[in-house]
């Protein structure tokens, strides 16, 4: 039985989600409790791998199971073993061929900049002190809509075929109170690819850079003309939508 685990977590105190020997992260948190639970190793499957940092109200995972479970009494358990900072939002049961990563119909990131400081916000935000020009930032952000392939704004791994297509659905900057929101929507992402992205946005928004050098760099295709990555902190996942049709009743 194949199994999809909805779960939210604050990535401060972890070395990122994927499991590492060394380091304390949220795959091994969570597998090392599905241990507890079920007397055997369970490897879990994320569809986002979240770095170092990074926050999720809503990521998911599956696991596969030789039988039959309470999905509410498991949800239960894991969260009254799992450490505060991680929670279980729902278990449901899926078809066998599921796959958390490649069923995954769209994914949603918010990358949150704050130009005032608060010291009961720390590590959630890009502390950025000062003022950004949000309309251009939103003017920017508009021309990622679509389909994009995005080499010059993410992370090239040489040995990897990848051919860095996104489609993106929606894009946008905007600003409550003392914080720039910049919100985006699309199929996939690449590796660091929100986060670069909004590192570009800032600097429009500095003054240090413009649109137009902006759109030149994303035409380009070519990851030479990439300026930077925005910290990892201020970029939270929103939520993942799959199909319905692959949940079990």
């Amino acid at each position: 039985m194949r199994y999809f685990a909805f779960i939210s977590y604050n990535g401060l105190n972890y070395s990122g989600f994927q499991r590492q020997t060394k380091y304390k992260t949220i795959q091994g948190t969570i597998e090392n409790t599905l241990k507890k639970i079920f007397k055997t190793q369970i490897n879990i499957v994320i569809s986002s791998r979240t770095d170092s940092g990074v926050h999720s109200l809503c990521n998911c995972f599956h696991f596969d199971l030789p039988y039959n479970i309470n999905c509410q009494r498991i949800k239960e358990c894991l969260n009254k073993i799992l450490p505060l900072d991680i929670v279980i939002l729902r278990i449901q049961e899926v078809e066998q061929d599921a796959h958390s990563r490649f069923y995954s119909k769209k994914r949603r990131y918010r990358y949150i900049i704050t130009n005032k400081k608060n010291p009961f916000e720390v590590g959630y935000f890009y502390d950025k002190f000062e003022l950004l020009n949000v309309g251009k930032m939103d003017i920017a952000a508009k021309y990622l809509i679509g389909t994009t392939k995005f080499r010059t704004f993410s992370k090239v791994n040489k040995n990897e075929k990848h051919d860095y297509e996104c489609i993106i659905y929606d894009s946008f900057c905007i600003k409550e109170n003392n914080n720039i929101i910049f919100e985006i929507e699309g199929n996939r992402f690449t590796h660091s690819l929100v986060r670069c992205l909004a590192f570009n946005l800032i600097q429009i928004g500095s003054g240090i850079s413009t649109i137009e050098e902006f759109i030149n760099r994303l035409k380009s295709n070519n990851e030479k003309l990439k300026k930077g990555i925005a910290p990892a902190n201020g970029l939270i996942l929103v939520k993942i939508e799959y199909d319905k049709s692959i949940f079990v009743d």
